[in-house]
């Protein structure tokens, strides 16, 4: 009864944990079914388990997947959104001063990327972006600015070639 309290309290006040969940996220066949989950909860409604786009993004990853399966274990997320063509999910471990993740899907194409940030925020700590190359322009764009508006007052995030740079604040 206490858990179910919590729960209640935390999607109240609209938590980054997902109340909303939809069933039948087993039924995602491919990537291009998830236009029908915007605004859902990844992370609540099963769909980083569902085959075919946990396949798509841990493929993404190689040899860093199992850390990021890992990572996945101790992360919050927020509601799927799309953004110029591309679906972006949040994946990220809350208070904890860095460990962020963003899986862009293009469901048209049938592709993935990962950004992660598997560190604190500092300069030059270890962030990359997974996926095929050459990176989206606006999705390099997208994470830019997601980053810095969520940790411009630790460091500043800019995107250089097919990669995030992330530089100390001046």
């Amino acid at each position: 009864m206490r858990v179910i309290a919590v729960f209640l309290a935390l999607c109240s006040f609209g938590s980054v944990v997902a109340c909303q969940s939809r069933p039948g996220s087993s039924a995602l066949r491919s990537l291009r079914d998830l236009n029908a989950y915007v605004g859902t909860y990844p992370c609540r409604n099963g769909l980083l388990n569902a085959r075919a786009l946990r396949q798509a993004f841990m493929s993404t990853l190689g040899f860093d997947s199992s850390s990021y399966a890992q990572h996945i274990t101790q992360s919050g997320c927020s509601r799927i959104e799309k953004e110029h063509g591309l679906l972006v999910m949040d994946v990220s471990q809350l208070h904890v001063g860095g460990y962020s993740s963003l899986i862009f899907v293009d469901p048209s194409k049938g592709l993935a990327w990962v950004y992660w940030l598997d560190g604190p925020v500092a300069p030059n700590a270890p962030s990359r972006i997974y996926g095929s190359r050459p990176v989206p322009a606006v999705l390099l764009s997208a994470v830019e600015q997601r980053m810095n508006n969520s940790w411009s007052h630790v460091a500043h995030f800019r995107a250089d070639a097919d990669s995030i740079i992330i530089e100390r604040n001046k």
